[in-house]
Order: C-alpha cells, then structure tokens, then sequence
C-alpha cells in the first residue's frame, strides 16, 4: 500500500486530504488546497504510485465585502448588542460557507464588518437573516451618523480555510 502522504506533498502544499477506498488496488485520494479542490485515483499496489485518474472537482472564486459606517456614542452598546445576535443566527446555521466578523474602529463609534464568502456565485445568506434584518431596520432608523459604505473586495490569498 501507498504511504499515506508521500503522494500528496509531491502534488500540493498543506494539502487536506482524506482516503478513501477504491476498487480493488486502487485509493481514492480527495484532497482540497488553498486554490483547488481535486480527487485522484491511484493504483495503491504500484511502488511508483502512478496516478489513473485525476480531476478538479471544484474551483471556486472567494470574496469579500467590507462595509463601514459610524453610529452615535449613545447608540455603540445597542449595535453590539444587534451585531451579536446576527452572529448568534449565522452560528446557529452551521457551516454556509461564511465568515463574517466586526470591528469598531479606535474612535469608538465606527464599525467594520467583514463577509467572506466561500463561494461568490452563491447569494450572500447574511441578508436573509430575521436578526440582521432587524439590526439593519433599527440602526437605519435610530443609530446612523454616517450611512454604510460598501466595498466588495476580491480575495488574492488567505491563512485559512472555509
């Protein structure tokens, strides 16, 4: 048999990878990196490891949007309090390809949110959360000094995984 790994870090750098097995003699690797996401057929009963089948089952584009806007001094611990119930939501549903995080910035009263998305043909789920829906109604309404401002950023390389 096939020495687990050895294949692997000759293909791609920190990959993850999980083994499957195959028909008889054969390992099904499947394996996903920072930029692809593949699976290979290998003859395990070979010494030379030869590859018989290898295909990228998914590329996908990540993004991210970055939205900025400041809040009155009297508002800051209501926004909190809005923000982390949006987070409570979003956590509650599990993994749908997000990560999303918010800052408030050394003034005090300006927060930074940021949405990454795994996949950026998929619609973005945050809006569709009951809790952002209020957090945004109720800070519209009551809290705004100056009005969001969107930026959609293009991911050029991460540290993590999604």
């Amino acid at each position: 048999m096939l020495p687990q790994g050895i294949f692997l870090k000759a293909l791609c750098r920190n990959p993850k990878c999980i083994l499957f097995p195959g028909n008889p003699g054969h390992q099904i690797i499947s394996m996903h990196s920072q930029f692809l996401k593949c699976s290979i057929v290998i003859d395990a009963n070979s010494t030379l490891s030869k590859v018989l089948h290898f295909s990228i089952f998914n590329i996908k584009n990540m993004n991210a949007t970055k939205v900025e806007y400041t809040v009155k001094s009297e508002y800051v611990s209501t926004n909190k309090a809005n923000i982390q119930k949006v987070m409570d939501e979003l956590r509650a549903l599990g993994d749908v390809g997000v990560l999303y995080s918010t800052y408030i910035k050394e003034d005090g009263c300006s927060f930074v949110h940021f949405s990454i998305h795994r996949n950026s043909d998929e619609p973005n789920i945050i809006p569709t959360l009951e809790a952002f829906k209020a957090f945004s109604t109720q800070l519209k309404a009551e809290g705004l000094v100056t009005p969001p401002q969107s930026m959609k950023l293009e991911m050029v390389a991460k540290s993590f995984d999604l």
